[in-house]
């Protein structure tokens, strides 16, 4: 820098002497320069300063002195104060920085930049990032900033420093780097190794312990034994050590398990840090046995409870169990310490149990074989549902079903039971009464059951007939062994058929002339009649028709109705009836009755004694029999009939007595009476005449031996004469022959 200072118009030219605060300046520069003032004679001195400005020059007065001889000691001086911007002292940082602070600790340290000019800014700066703390400055001229912060672990890796820089400075200026030593131990220690051993094996095991500083020490102890193992230590990048150890350890002890534990020790911090590691010496398990089997056979439904126990082995086996090799999810499973493990199935048996392979396995790792146990058990169970339906006649195994049947067609049921365990048991029912069933089919079914078939052959293989249409048939399926539901399927066999006529239609029909006759015919068919149809027996293919019938006949389907019947409306008829199967014919035969009448008796018969008389009484009546005659003695004479007469009917019209002998005692009248004994009976009698040739006899009855009469009276005397032809009587008195005297 430098400085000048004029002395203006001196005559003889002036000196200017410099000072720096009262000490005259001999060791800078100086230039000096001469002119003429403004007056003539005069000069103008101008003497410039170069000095380099130290920070010492700061705030100190600097002056230049005029001497001439004109002043006769007077002071001409002009005065400045020198300020001199300088960057500040390269920041310290005091205080012990390398004493081990304790984690959690509070660190109180300082930053001091001295001098400079403008005062500088002194901060702190973590990891060359400017952290928020105040500077201030001293009454010495020094600038300071304090750091407070709390020990921690990551102090470790963090760089601090301080910068101090004023606009002098074209970079902070920068203490040096520090880092504060935080001492602090672990929470824990850690064991890597394997859980589990087998007798003769080799294990290695790893503990580390967390981060510490200074750095832990590892020690081991097996089953409380101090055992030796590795030592490393390694910084980890948060600060701190971690300290790891390996120990090999063989397996020779005959025991469950093994206890290793794993110490971290640090001399700075009295806790003691461990963990320990309990390893199981491996041993197989004992093989599995299951209990809980039934005694007899299940029925589907039951509970049942399966248990499986594996004893000793080490660990414990775990224990699984399994249906026809997949594992089942529902299952229960504990332990007993030292003792066995258990697993529990708790089922309600089904049909998929039966005779299924059950399987329990234990395992207590991969170190030994799987051991497992099988068993089975057998399931009863009933049939769910079964099918009955009809074909014609094959075998046991059944044909194509059929929806219906025709009469004359060899059909069977075929009733097919579903699974069963026994086989199912069929049973069959015709109308409600128990009949036998066929042929048996067996077929393998699922899960080790059996499936039944059974044919139920109708009317035993012989064709059907409409008399079996409607008939219900149902067949059950029933486990023999199981006091279950039972499957039952019902079948009404359909049975299609040509009418026919119902055995309560009569085929003949009777009524008395001139009543009136309603003939039905009661035909059924499958399907329905459709049709009816009347015919007469003299025109068996002309149907009665309605408009050429007789007005006293009138048709309603299968009635015919005649009114006031004569007799030659009787005869034959046939009627008709048609459905979708086919048509019948039914003959009808209309006997019309009618009171006898004797169309012709033999009216006399004369004979001798011991001739044979035939008379013949020809009858038109209906109905007529050998009884519609009966014959008789007309008046009081006695004839035994019995004994003394034959009787005959031809079967048409005519009635034959024959008396073989006659004896002049028939003589007489008989008679011929006809009688059909109809409703209102109306019988119709004839007589005839048996007349037998003899000769003449006088009958002496004892009151006719003798007469008594007044003398000159008239006296009656009878005499009683029996003959044919005709019989003369003569009358005589003995002795005299004089016979007018009588009459």
């Amino acid at each position: 820098k430098q400085l000048s200072c004029r002395a203006s118009g001196a005559k003889p030219q002036a000196k200017i002497v410099w000072y720096h605060g009262n000490n005259k300046i001999l060791d800078q520069e100086y230039s000096k320069q001469i002119t003429n003032g403004h007056r003539e004679g005069t000069w103008d001195t101008v003497n410039t300063l170069k000095f380099k400005a130290t920070s010492a020059d700061d705030g100190t007065p600097i002056r230049c002195v005029v001497e001439h001889p004109a002043l006769n000691g007077k002071l001409m001086e002009k005065e400045i104060a020198l300020t001199v911007f300088y960057p500040p002292g390269e920041p310290r940082i005091v205080g012990d920085t390398q004493q081990a602070f304790r984690q959690g600790d509070m660190i109180n340290t300082t930053c001091i930049s001295s001098g400079g000019n403008p005062p500088p800014y002194v901060s702190w700066f973590k990891d060359n990032i400017q952290l928020q703390y105040p500077h201030s400055k001293l009454e010495n001229g020094s600038t300071v900033s304090h750091l407070y912060i709390r020990a921690d672990q990551s102090l470790l890796t963090d760089v601090y420093n301080c910068k101090a820089w004023n606009k002098e400075t074209s970079i902070a200026l920068p203490s040096k780097n520090v880092k504060f030593n935080v001492t602090f131990s672990g929470d824990r220690v850690h064991i890597k190794g394997p859980d589990s051993g087998q007798i003769g094996s080799e294990l290695t095991l790893h503990c580390s312990s967390e981060e510490s500083n200074p750095p832990s020490v590892i020690k081991w102890t097996v089953d409380g034994i101090e055992r030796h193992g590795t030592q490393e230590e390694v910084a980890v990048s948060e600060g701190g050590w971690r300290t790891t150890s390996v120990i090999k350890l063989r397996v020779d002890v005959n025991l469950s398990q093994m206890k290793v534990t794993c110490s971290a020790v640090n001399n700075l911090f009295k806790d003691l840090l461990q963990e320990t590691k309990i390893i199981k010496i491996l041993r197989p398990p004992e093989a599995p046995s299951i209990s809980g089997l039934p005694s007899i056979s299940l029925r589907e439904g039951d509970n049942l409870t399966l248990s499986c126990i594996s004893r000793h082995g080490s660990p414990l086996p775990m224990l699984k169990w399994f249906k026809q090799g997949e594992y089942i999810q529902s299952q229960s499973y504990s332990l007993v310490e030292e003792s066995h493990s258990i697993a529990k199935l708790f089922l309600v048996v089904s049909r998929t149990d039966n005779d299924m392979q059950y399987s329990c396995e234990a395992s207590n790792g991969e170190h030994f074989p799987t051991i497992s146990q099988k068993t089975n058990f057998s399931v009863y169970f009933e049939p769910v549902d079964a099918r009955l339906y009809l074909s014609m006649l094959s075998s046991a195994e059944g044909g194509p079903e059929v929806a219906h049947s025709t009469s004359g067609d060899r059909v069977q049921l075929n009733c097919q039971s579903s699974n069963s365990n026994p086989p199912a048991k069929i049973t069959w029912f015709k109308n409600g009464k128990l009949v036998r069933g066929g042929a048996i089919d067996v077929k393998p079914g699922k899960y080790g059951g059996v499936k039944m078939s059974q044919v139920f052959k109708i009317n035993e293989g012989n064709p059907i007939t409409s008399e079996d249409n409607g008939s219900k048939f149902s067949c059950t399926a029933s486990n023999p062994a199981i006091n279950g539901n039972n499957v039952t399927k019902q079948y009404t066999l359909n049975v299609r058929y040509p009418p026919e006529f119902s055995l309560s239609s009569p085929g003949n029909y009777s009524v008395i002339e001139g009543d009136d006759i309603t003939m039905s015919v009661e035909a059924k068919g499958n399907p329905a009649v459709r049709r009816f149809t009347w015919y007469t027996g003299l025109q068996p293919n002309k149907p009665l028709l309605a408009d050429t019938l007789p007005n006293h006949f009138k048709i309603r389907g299968p009635t015919m109705e005649i009114r006031k019947t004569t007799r030659k409306d009787a005869g034959l008829y046939r009627f008709g009836a048609e459905n979708d199967i086919g048509e019948k014919n039914k003959e009808i035969y209309l006997n019309v009755l009618y009171h006898p009448t004797i169309i012709n008796l033999t009216s006399q018969i004369i004979a001798d004694e011991g001739e044979k008389a035939v008379f013949n009484c020809i009858v038109d009546a209906n109905p007529i029999s050998s009884k519609t005659v009966n014959w008789g003695v007309v008046g009081d004479r006695k004839f035994n009939f019995t004994e003394r007469a034959i009787f005959s009917f031809d079967g048409n019209m005519t009635f034959t007595m024959t008396i073989p002998i006659v004896k002049k005692s028939d003589r007489g009248k008989f008679f011929c009476i006809a009688d059909n004994h109809l409703q209102s009976a109306q019988p119709d009698e004839q007589q005839t005449v048996l007349k037998v040739n003899f000769k003449p006899e006088i009958r002496k009855f004892p009151r006719y031996a003798k007469f008594a009469q007044n003398l000159m009276h008239q006296i009656n005397l009878e005499c009683i004469a029996y003959g044919y032809p005709n019989v003369s009587i003569f009358w005589k008195k003995a002795g005299d022959f004089n016979a007018e005297r009588y009459v």
